[in-house]
């Protein structure tokens, strides 16, 4: 007996001494306790159906023109207990300013089926919100408030933007990019050329229908569709307001004279978990 004792007297001391050692963690439940979430990341916390613990708060770092995708789905919620319906909002750092740049229509894949709602919401950062390039807080609550007991939710947050290394106009070549909404709605997507110096020499904000493609030159007359540019290379980005995977993406530089074409695909730089 006395060496149980003993033994629970040691693991309650040594409890006691990790307690101290962390001290009382905070629930995100405030603007003001919002957690740190990376990109990439799958973030779990629990939710419901108290009205302290309706919300979840969570921050992180986003560049201005770039674009990222929230995700939060309740990966083993009863459905016996409760139904899932869960809701996001962006916000600004000080947590009471609604962020701008936001997409709130859904885009396949979303998280819903049968009893189960999560949510999924898209945004691109404006200069407005943001004038620092290298990016600023913002916050992400999302909600829960008709949960009828509590249940675990995971979070995700991705960057979607789309790079290219190369594109060239003039000295008789001309490049043309290719880019295809791969879901079944409507997405806003804004292709933005920087030269070699990272300078932005064409912007081009257009909605493409689901399942279309959009392909213009670059050399073209803006009036023509395309960017006007006379001559120079650079690089490329596709920012958008839709789930990582919706657009595919290349440009292809063509030679008049020569007869040469080569490819610089866009590529992600953030890759799912």
């Amino acid at each position: 007996m006395k060496r149980r004792q003993s033994l629970v007297l040691v693991v309650l001391t040594a409890a006691a001494v990790l307690v101290a050692a962390g001290g009382a963690r905070a629930e995100n439940s405030t603007a003001a306790n919002a957690n740190f979430v990376f990109f990439g990341q799958v973030k779990s916390d629990v939710i419901g159906p108290t009205a302290s613990n309706q919300y979840q708060w969570y921050k992180l770092r986003l560049v201005p023109g770039r674009s990222y995708s929230a995700y939060a789905w309740a990966p083993d919620a009863d459905p016996s207990e409760t139904t899932v319906s869960l809701d996001f909002t962006w916000w600004l750092d000080n947590g009471t300013t609604a962020a701008g740049g936001v997409g709130t229509s859904e885009a396949e894949p979303i998280p819903n089926v049968t009893g189960h709602d999560g949510d999924v919401e898209y945004i691109r950062p404006t200069t407005t919100d943001c004038a620092v390039t290298s990016g600023c807080t913002f916050r992400l609550r999302l909600s829960a408030v008709s949960a009828a007991a509590g249940f675990t939710v995971n979070v995700l947050v991705v960057e979607t933007t789309l790079f290219s290394p190369w594109w060239q106009v003039g000295n008789g070549y001309d490049s043309a990019p290719q880019i295809r909404n791969n879901t079944t709605s409507t997405l806003s997507v804004t292709y933005t050329a920087y030269n070699a110096a990272g300078t932005v020499v064409c912007t081009k904000s257009v909605n493409i229908p689901g399942n279309g493609t959009l392909i213009f030159g670059l050399g073209s007359s803006v009036a023509a569709g395309g960017c006007g540019i006379a001559s120079g290379y650079g690089s490329a980005q596709i920012s958008f307001l839709g789930p990582p995977g919706a657009f595919t993406a290349n440009s292809t530089t063509l030679g008049s004279a020569s007869g040469l074409s080569f490819d610089a695909p866009f590529t992600p730089r953030t890759l799912l978990p």
